[in-house]
């Protein structure tokens, strides 16, 4: 489930190019600490 929930993490990170600065500024911080996990 840790391997799918980081694809998916992935996936917004990538998605969140699109988003505004500050919506992607929350997503990388935590896509960081799960990576980190």
């Amino acid at each position: 489930m840790g391997i799918q929930q980081r694809t998916s993490l992935d996936f917004q990170s990538r998605s969140s190019i699109k988003l505004p600065y500050m919506e992607m500024n929350y997503h990388i911080p935590y896509f960081l600490k799960q990576t980190t996990i």
